[in-house]
Formats: C-alpha cells, sequence, structure tokens
C-alpha cells in the first residue's frame, strides 16, 4: 500500500483524490512486477478550480506516457492543483516538485500537455530548463521526452500549443460571462 501523498492540494474534494488514487491503483497493479525497479518519474496535474474533476483524466494518459517511457510513478510523486495556469507563484505543488528534482528522487516529469506547467511561453521553457539542469526530463503524452529534440527547435510548437490554450481559456471565459 502506498503512503499519503503531500503533494495533492488538501483544498481538492476527497472523491477527487480518492479516484486519483483509485486511477494511480489501477495503473500500478497493471505493471509487471519489477516495475518499481524503473527509473522513477513525478506526474504534474493541475486544473483551475472550476474542473477539478479533470484531473483524473489527466492521470491515466500520463501514466501511460511514463511507463511506455520506462518509468514508475510512485503514488508520492504525483502532484495535483487546483489552480488557474496564469498564477505560478501559487502553484505551489508545482514548486514543491521543481525543488524535489534536484533531490533526484525521479527523473522526469509527466504533464497531460504543456499548459499545465503555465500559460506565459518564456516561463515554461525557464521552467523546463531548470528542471533540465536538475537532470529532470519532461514527458508527455505523444512525446517520449523533451530531450530527444533541441529545446529551442519546439519553441515554435510549444509557443502554437499555449496559444490555442490561450484562446480557448478566454473563449470559455467570456462563454462563463454571457451566461450570468
Amino acid at each position: 500500500m502506498a503512503t499519503s501523498n503531500d503533494l495533492i492540494d488538501s483544498s481538492l474534494p476527497e472523491a477527487t483524490v480518492a479516484a486519483l488514487r483509485a486511477c494511480w491503483e489501477r495503473w500500478s497493479a497493471s505493471l509487471p512486477s519489477d516495475a518499481r525497479n524503473r527509473p522513477h518519474a513525478a506526474a504534474y496535474l493541475r486544473s483551475d478550480q472550476t474542473a477539478a474533476g479533470s484531473l483524473v483524466d489527466q492521470l491515466e494518459p500520463v501514466l501511460r506516457a511514463l511507463s511506455s517511457s520506462g518509468y514508475f510513478v510512485p503514488w508520492e510523486l504525483i502532484a495535483a492543483e487546483a489552480v488557474s495556469g496564469y498564477k505560478r507563484d501559487s502553484r505551489e505543488k508545482l514548486q514543491r516538485l521543481v525543488a524535489l528534482a534536484g533531490t533526484r528522487r525521479f527523473t522526469s516529469v509527466g504533464v497531460v500537455d504543456l499548459p499545465r506547467l503555465g500559460r506565459d511561453l518564456r516561463q515554461v521553457v525557464l521552467l523546463i530548463e531548470g528542471l533540465f539542469d536538475s537532470g529532470v526530463d519532461v514527458t508527455w503524452p505523444g512525446m517520449a521526452s523533451m530531450r530527444e529534440r533541441h529545446l529551442l527547435s519546439m519553441l515554435k510548437g510549444m509557443s502554437e500549443v499555449l496559444e490555442v490554450a490561450q484562446l480557448r481559456d478566454r473563449a470559455t471565459a467570456s462563454h462563463r460571462r454571457r451566461l450570468l
């Protein structure tokens, strides 16, 4: 049985935390018995306060991407929080995960997509470069590893992904305002 996890936002509903735990347990039970001996990775999940349930939807593809890249994700290294991507300083669990990167407890961080790390391209690039400097890679579904390609060659693609996410967020906010 896995221990508790202080990287999960305590303000999340108990049902969300239980669903995250159940998803992780199903995934870990499906792995070969020696999977825990693989290099360890961390998973970072983020959604805004109104969509905390989407954290569970993010976890499964992140776990699959990390395990297909040869990693095992201990329960204690799943970070989840419900906070806006624009509020970089308030993303306490991401900051704690970045601080842990220097301890060599894991060698990759998995996210479902780059906007989970932030909405400002420069901040995301600095964050990824800081992780690289700590010896930690970034992995997400469809991209086995950020280290497989030179970071600068990916800036255009990253910029487009973040721009689309910003447009989607603006459209959603505009739609919500019209409904009020």
